[in-house]
């Protein structure tokens, strides 16, 4: 990333490993718990890394 000056604020509610599931269409759940609870309306990035397939995330 370009050095423009800019200060960069890392924002990272949670950090999930994700095991190896044993195969393309095996599954396993992965849970997290934020930091610090969110309020009001934010905007959510999710990153993969590898070899992962994402089917759903689900918030509650």
């Amino acid at each position: 990333m370009p050095d423009d000056g800019a200060t960069r604020v890392d924002l990272t509610a949670a950090r999930i490993e994700v095991p190896a599931a044993g195969g393309r269409y095996a599954w396993t759940t992965v849970r997290a718990d934020l930091a610090v609870p969110a309020k009001g309306v934010h905007e959510l990035r999710i990153v993969l890394r590898g070899a992962l397939r994402l089917a759903e995330a689900a918030f509650g």
